[in-house]
């Protein structure tokens, strides 16, 4: 088994701990994704209008009081911005939710998706003290799929991992694996951080659940949808203490 030889974990650990989202309720998850996201679909379109113009009469307010009120005042502009750009993203990802949609269906170069996330988010991490490491094997395939929204996948996993080993003793690491299976391609995420007990893994990929204080509770089950909407599936494996990794698998795009 995989993960016996990579890990050297025990097979009956795997089994109690994995939660596969193709067998487990999976389709009650995907339905309230679905209802989720054409619920709010509505509401986002009416937000983003004000949401665009706060944005804009702010920019001009900073500008006309820069001056005046000093420097002192940048940090709070800053957290201002940083609020509304966490708005305009919790729309994003609940429009994706809500389009319910493959979007484009191209060739995918996942060794190109990896350097380029790694590339991205490598900064972020050392600044947190974190050390990712990256594998990429030979001879892969291309998926089919939205090179954007596998993107936004992998990027969301390497910033959960990361986010869960700031402040986490000891030296944070990353493990990035990206190899051929019988299907296609497999895409390991791995971490050292805090892991996981089995009754937050039930949840993990439910809407809104978040372990986070500031956290919206939809970048996994975005990730989520993204794999099944691309033929793929999503899988977590973890346990207190043990560090967390996602696996995700998608298939080849035929010759």
């Amino acid at each position: 088994m995989f993960f016996e030889k990579t890990y050297g974990m025990e097979n009956y650990k795997w089994k109690n701990l994995a939660l596969n989202l193709r067998d487990d309720c999976t389709e009650y998850q995907y339905e309230s994704l679905r209802v989720l996201g054409e619920n709010a679909a509505v509401v986002i379109h009416e937000l983003r209008a004000p949401l665009a113009g706060i944005y804009a009469q702010l920019q001009l307010l900073e500008r006309g009081l820069k001056s005046a009120l000093g420097p002192q005042w940048d940090e709070r502009f800053s957290l201002i911005y940083g609020e509304i750009k966490r708005v305009s993203n919790l729309c994003d990802q609940l429009m994706i939710l809500a389009a319910g949609k493959k979007g484009e269906c191209l060739p995918v170069d996942m060794a190109g998706v990896c350097s380029d996330t790694v590339a991205l988010l490598r900064a972020m991490a050392c600044s947190r003290g974190v050390n990712i490491d990256m594998n990429i094997g030979t001879d892969l395939p291309l998926v089919l799929g939205d090179d954007s929204q596998l993107r936004c996948l992998l990027i969301n996993l390497v910033s959960n991992a990361i986010q869960a080993l700031a402040g986490y003793d000891g030296e944070g690491k990353i493990n990035i694996n990206l190899e051929r299976n019988d299907q296609g391609l497999r895409l390991m995420v791995k971490d050292n951080g805090p892991g996981m007990g089995i009754d937050i893994m039930e949840r993990i990929f439910d809407p809104f659940f978040t372990t986070k204080s500031s956290g919206s509770g939809l970048g996994l089950p975005l990730c989520a949808d993204i794999a099944k909407s691309h033929r793929g599936e999503l899988t977590v494996y973890s346990e207190p203490n043990q560090g967390a990794t996602f696996v995700l698998c998608l298939p080849a795009a035929a010759d």
